[in-house]
């Protein structure tokens, strides 16, 4: 066993994070922290990253918004996309993008710089896929041409589209629906643009459980199955935790070459593994962050 202390080092916080790694070099059982159980009758505010029980069937959307708030409002350049440094290149919006206006349900039109979107990663597997082609564009322009398709969408794309909502982004960006499939031309240039799309994106929604597109989002729409391993030692209340990146390399997701590219351009990802979503945030300083619900 290796005991680990974890200082944090950005400017705008005080965190810091104390645990015990776990480790068999026999392989006898997976890698994973021991943490201090946060207590929230004493800690309501605490400048230590505690270990924290978790809602049994639903996420907190709340928590969710406070983390990317964080992120915006704290980490300035270290987390700036490209729409905020404004390096996306003028192809991006010449012809505009489409994107679902999660509002008014319905296919819009709009330019990359003029807008805040979440972009959605995920894998289509053996799911029946829902596509934007020529002679269905016109029907899902019109307000409401969504709502009228929604029980047909995978229920991976539905989970989206209210989690971006329930975040406060009127924008989704998903490749079934915003590329006109039919279309080689139009396929070819946003293919070209992915760097862009998902450079660009204020957050990525990465769904890395499940092995297809109806597989959904736990927690978000339907209920999850969630066990955490919680104990008392010493007078003190413990939570085992399983290590992030161990999820992750474990999920059909993580084995994709297109996903692993938009995880890798995207600056800010809420990431679905296992039981859990996870708050990934690309820090050239600190490296890979992580925080969990």
């Amino acid at each position: 066993m290796t005991l680990n202390q974890d200082h944090g080092r950005q400017k705008h916080s005080k965190a810091l994070t104390r645990r015990a790694r776990l480790h068999s070099k026999k392989g006898a059982f997976p890698d994973a922290v021991v943490v201090l159980l946060r207590n929230l009758c004493l800690e309501t505010r605490s400048p230590t990253f505690l270990g924290r029980a978790v809602g049994k069937q639903y996420i907190n959307l709340d928590l969710l918004r406070g983390w990317i708030d964080t992120c915006v409002s704290c980490h300035g350049l270290a987390c700036e996309t490209l729409h905020d440094a404004e390096l996306a290149s003028n192809s991006l919006y010449v012809d505009g993008m489409r994107f679902i206006d999660v509002i008014k349900m319905r296919l819009a039109t709009a330019w990359v710089k003029s807008i805040k979107y979440v972009a959605l990663s995920y894998v289509w597997g053996s799911a029946e896929m829902a596509r934007t082609v020529m002679g269905k564009y016109q029907s899902a322009a019109l307000y409401g041409g969504f709502a009228a398709i929604y029980d047909t969408l995978p229920r991976t794309i539905q989970d989206s589209i209210h989690l971006a909502k329930s975040l406060g982004f009127r924008y989704l960006w998903v490749d079934s629906l915003c590329i006109q499939q039919d279309d080689e031309q139009d396929k070819k240039r946003l293919i070209g643009l992915m760097d862009k799309i998902y450079g660009s994106s204020v957050l990525t929604i990465c769904v890395a459980s499940g092995d297809h597109a109806n597989a959904g989002l736990p927690g978000i729409c339907q209920p999850r199955e969630l066990f955490q391993d919680l104990g008392r030692c010493a007078g003190m209340d413990l939570l085992i935790v399983r290590l992030v990146e161990d999820r992750i390399t474990d999920s059909t997701w993580n084995t994709r070459a297109w996903t692993f590219q938009e995880r890798l351009l995207s600056n800010r990802c809420l990431v679905f593994a296992d039981d859990r979503v996870f708050f990934l945030v690309v820090d050239p300083d600190l490296g890979c962050s992580a925080i969990n619900s």
